[in-house]
């Protein structure tokens, strides 16, 4: 009997430790992240020191049941990844109503038309009015005797005909200034020209230190001329000797060309500044600075006020005896043109493609005139209606009480060169290389005469002859 509740005794305790095996085994496997109680063997203990140790039997301890904390199951939830799309960047917009900072012009070739315009200066404008307190010369104006032109002499060539031509070394955008039998021309290969009217023959030249592109004034026997060195000069006209230069530190190059009213220079610069300089002698009398834009177009001078026009595209108003600004208007893009004032109204392009009209008095814009291209040429008043030229290749003539298109003429290129009207033709160049004579009433061509290259210069019309510069370096007379 007592064997038998010895083996009972014995089969029970072996199946509790294999239950709690089971058991621990389990847990663990529900929850692997749980340190399991390492196991010793006491047979590899022992199987180290077998040798010199006796035998002994040592009760084996049971281990204490380990506590299971059993963490409840967070789940896990996985947000998808939205896909990025890398932001493209728009281009930044060009502006349509904003200039360019002005670049350096490139010395034009016949494959690389130059963005200046060029404009005959007025020599005088008769509708100025001498401001009060407009300072006197207390001394005569250097003058040279400059011969009365005897006739042209012969029967010149059937219209549109070359009467001569003159070659300098240089493109010829400036346009000719025709003073008794002299013709007065500037080129790019950095001299002013004396030629003689009736021939085209050599009379002097004067060498600067950089390219004309300006036109000269002409008065009381002295040239006056501006210079990309950076100087202004005057010169005799009979002689073409130095009288006296105008320059400073910080002044630009003259692309503007001068206007004389009153005893007085007035000439922009592209430093921005319009400088008034005294014909004695050079001196400076005032200046005006209109901002960092550059000055290219002419001034004009009408009704004790001078008015210029700038890069950025300002038509302002400087009052002649204060040296005040009396107003400015905004276009929407930079004036190359040049101002023309008729019968109180000022008129000028922009390279907006407009042609604007403002009170001259007080600057009130008046009307506008809408063109395909940019308008750079100089506008020209006759008998009511105002012609110039655009960059859409069109001749334009504009009713200035309607303001309605009389007619309009196509060219082959840019029309930049400023019309003159004289004996019901209106005579301009092109880029495409011609000189146009055009019927005043309806824009129809009489004749066309074409040069080696771009026309920008503009003409001159005078004892029956068209003088013209062309940028193949000729100067031309053409029968008009």
């Amino acid at each position: 009997l007592c064997v038998l509740l010895l083996l009972q005794s014995t089969i029970y305790g072996l199946h509790s430790a294999v239950g709690q095996s089971a058991h621990q085994a389990t847990a663990i496997a529900r929850h692997p992240t749980s340190t399991p109680t390492p196991v010793t063997s006491d047979y590899a203990n022992a199987s180290k020191n077998l040798i010199g140790i006796t035998s002994k039997v040592t009760p084996v301890t049971k281990p204490p049941k380990p506590t299971v904390t059993v963490s409840p199951v967070v789940p896990t939830t996985t947000v998808p990844l939205v896909p990025t799309t890398p932001a493209t960047v728009p281009p930044f917009p060009t502006p349509t109503d904003l200039v360019p900072t002005p670049t350096a012009p490139v010395v034009p070739t016949p494959t690389d038309p130059l963005p200046i315009p060029t404009a005959t200066a007025p020599v005088t404008n008769p509708t100025a009015t001498a401001p009060a307190g407009n300072p006197t010369p207390t001394a005569p104006i250097p003058t040279s005797t400059v011969p009365v032109p005897d006739p042209i002499p012969g029967p010149l060539p059937a219209s549109g005909k070359k009467f001569w031509a003159y070659q300098t070394a240089g493109s010829v955008l400036s346009s000719p200034v025709i003073v008794g039998n002299m013709v007065y021309v500037g080129s790019y290969d950095k001299s002013e020209y004396a030629l003689d009217v009736a021939t085209g023959g050599f009379k002097w030249k004067f060498t600067t230190g950089g390219a004309i592109s300006a036109t000269a004034a002409v008065a009381n026997g002295v040239v006056y001329i501006g210079s990309l060195d950076k100087t202004f000069y005057a010169i005799d006209a009979v002689k073409g000797t130095k009288i006296w230069t105008f320059s400073q530190i910080g002044i630009k190059r003259f692309f503007s060309s001068p206007t004389i009213a009153n005893g007085i220079i007035y000439v922009g610069n592209e430093d921005g500044n319009l400088y008034a300089l005294s014909p004695l002698d050079g001196s400076m009398l005032w200046s005006y600075s209109i901002g960092a834009a550059a000055i290219y177009a002419n001034p004009a001078v009408s009704n004790g006020m001078v008015y210029v026009a700038d890069t950025v595209g300002y038509v302002s108003a400087i009052d002649v005896t204060t040296h005040m600004l009396a107003w400015k208007q905004k276009t929407q893009a930079g004036i190359y043109s040049s101002p023309t004032i008729v019968n109180g109204v000022l008129y000028i392009g922009s390279d907006d493609f407009n042609l604007y009209a403002f009170d001259a008095l007080t600057g009130t814009p008046l009307w506008n005139y809408a063109t395909g291209g940019k308008v750079q040429s100089t506008p020209t008043v006759v008998n009511g209606v105002v012609y110039f030229g655009s960059e859409d290749n069109y001749v334009y003539a504009v009713d200035i009480t309607t303001h309605a298109r009389v007619w309009r003429s196509q060219t082959g290129y840019y029309v930049r060169s400023s019309p003159a009207v004289v004996n019901n033709l209106v005579y301009v160049g092109s880029y495409d290389g011609y000189v146009y004579a055009l019927n005043v009433a309806d824009g129809t061509l009489k004749w066309r005469y074409q040069t080696g290259s771009f026309v920008s210069s503009s003409p001159t019309v005078m004892y029956g002859v068209v003088f013209i510069g062309s940028e193949d370096k000729w100067v031309y007379a053409i029968s008009a």
